[in-house]
């Protein structure tokens, strides 16, 4: 999960005292805080640490640590929206990912804001937050198979009644039912859910046992499909 660009927003992490760990809210949900200076001197908060798999202290904090964790292919986009962030004094954020010390890859929102007056090179302090979004992605990709699992549950639902349908009013064995539901698929260029949907509606108006002029006219001309049975 990924965002081709930085947009604007202000930073929410609480301020502290340079050094001192203050978490940002929703820091029980995975986040932290970090500063740089415009001498490049860093500090990290707590739960900064905690993020990238370490124990607080057990490295020194710089800010090309920080960018060496983000993934290869964000690491040129986070570095750049830190250097908006430095020299035009605006507040940014963007999605990202980070790779921990144990080469786990993680969904973040990294933002940041100017944290002080510039300097002699017109460079100014930032400061940052880190959040962790692995909870969050993983929960839209449960509900989004959730609902995909049940479209598909659904359709096949669709197709097994169209195919008892062709049964019923056509003859068809199982195998001959599906062929030819397939076979008005590709013919028309629709989905075979489309077709199968066309099949049960007719057969719902006019009832599946009738004479079926309405199945001729769904299913087209021409010869009947050979069964994937017969075929095989």
């Amino acid at each position: 999960m990924t965002s081709e660009a930085a947009f604007d927003v202000p930073a929410e992490g609480a301020r502290s005292e340079v050094g001192t760990a203050v978490e940002p809210a929703g820091s029980e949900l995975g986040a932290g805080w970090f500063r740089v200076d415009a001498l490049d001197r860093s500090w990290w908060s707590d739960g900064m640490y905690a993020l990238h798999g370490l124990a607080p202290g057990e490295v020194v904090p710089t800010a090309a640590l920080l960018l060496a964790h983000q993934h290869p292919q964000e690491r040129s986009r986070v570095a750049a929206l830190l250097e908006r962030v430095a020299v035009d004094g605006v507040a940014l954020a963007c999605a990202s990912r980070l790779v921990d010390f144990d080469g786990r890859t993680h969904d973040v929102v990294l933002s940041a804001e100017p944290d002080g007056e510039a300097a002699d090179d017109g460079r100014r302090p930032l400061r940052g937050t880190l959040v962790l979004l692995d909870g969050v992605v993983g929960e839209l990709a449960r509900r989004r198979a959730d609902v995909q699992l049940e479209q598909a549950l659904e359709s096949r639902s669709v197709i097994d009644q169209a195919k008892g349908v062709l049964a019923a009013a056509g003859g068809y064995d199982e195998g001959e039912a599906f062929d030819a539901l397939r076979a008005v698929s590709q013919r028309r260029n629709v989905r075979v859910r489309v077709v199968a949907d066309e099949v049960v509606r007719g057969a719902r108006e006019v009832g599946a046992r009738a004479p079926s002029p309405w199945l001729a006219e769904v299913l087209g001309e021409g010869p009947r499909p050979a069964s994937s049975a017969e075929s095989s």
